[in-house]
């Protein structure tokens, strides 16, 4: 069972509650093009209005040492222009459209997204396939577009919420691309190239590693039409993926304390845990978690702290990769 199939299951079982789970029991029409891409479509009509997401299985788990943050570049880079698109091109063509775009990077993937109004679907996905196959990574632009990112950089050092769980990551692994400042530092944002983001783009941003998801007021067998007709020649190519190293860090308490001039104090817990494929399901693990002493539901703090102070407590489970390269 999918777990749409088992959130649809457990929304009839919820009686009277069946209303508020209803966007859940519409159907989800599933294809896999020749080339691997997967594509999920879900109409609904309640609105008229369609959303584009296309998800590649691409993140911060698959930069090196040495390309640390070149997938959250990639992200920015992404809708900066094509072959038939100039900089500014693709915001100016879905603006007009009457949508607009959005973007995220993560550990395990960076999805792109698009709402706009269902009579310009076709006009979006067109716009959206060629930033997938097309996208041109200028120099120039890269340059600048580096220069706004590193700013971003720079922000997080002054955000105590973001220095205590970055500094909880890099604490709590050894080995693991966990450990890393997510979106990179200034002197490795400076070191990328064109070159660099080329061969990530090219290499990860392929069908079989991406899924395009399609969800409003569409009709399924047109938008798959208009899908195969914009994706279905791109080549089925492998994708070649580096999991990075192991963690191997012996067990036992860490602690590190930081100071500074700041006007919000921080506290940020971690424990080890099973990884997600570990025998010990995810709900085992939290209730273990949960029943320790002192603990409760919902506050992983034994003891009662200042109200100045913020908490945050998370499971740092060793992540790998699963078998195959597909999403």
């Amino acid at each position: 069972m999918t777990p749409l199939d088992r959130a649809a299951a457990r929304a009839s079982d919820a009686g009277a509650r069946v209303s508020i789970f209803r966007p859940l029991l519409l159907p989800v029409t599933r294809t896999v093009l020749a080339n691997g891409l997967t594509v999920l479509v879900r109409e609904d009509h309640g609105a008229p209005v369609a959303a584009i997401v296309t998800w590649v299985n691409a993140g911060y788990f698959d930069e090196s040492d040495d390309d640390v943050g070149i997938s959250h570049v990639l992200e920015h880079m992404y809708f900066k222009g094509t072959p038939t698109r100039g900089v500014g091109e693709i915001a100016r063509e879905t603006k007009a459209s009457g949508g607009y775009l959005n973007a995220h990077t993560i550990y395990d993937h960076t999805s792109y997204e698009t709402v706009l109004p269902a009579a310009g679907f076709v006009r979006g996905l067109e716009i959206q396939a060629d930033a997938f196959a097309n996208s041109l990574i200028d120099a120039a632009e890269l340059a600048r577009e580096l220069e706004v990112i590193i700013q971003e950089a720079k922000r997080k050092l002054d955000s105590p919420p973001a220095i205590a769980m970055e500094s909880l990551y890099a604490l709590t692994h050894d080995r693991h691309r966990f450990r890393r400042w997510r979106i990179g530092d200034e002197a490795g944002l400076r070191a990328l190239t064109r070159d660099r983001m080329l061969g990530f783009y090219r290499n990860y941003y392929r069908p079989r590693n991406t899924i395009l998801v399609v969800v409003g007021d569409v009709a399924t067998d047109q938008a798959l039409a208009h899908i195969t007709r914009l994706y279905g020649s791109l080549p089925d190519e492998p994708v070649l993926r580096d999991v990075g190293p192991v963690e191997q860090s012996p067990p036992g308490f860490r602690f590190r304390e930081l100071a500074g001039d700041i006007a919000q104090a921080q506290v940020a817990y971690a424990w080890r845990t099973p990884g997600p494929l570990h025998a010990m399901s995810r709900s085992e693990t939290s209730t273990k978690i949960r029943s320790a002493p002192g603990a409760t539901p919902g506050n992983c703090v034994p003891r009662p702290l200042p109200a100045a102070i913020s908490m945050t407590c998370v499971p740092c489970a060793p992540w790998s990769a699963p078998s195959g390269s597909g999403p």
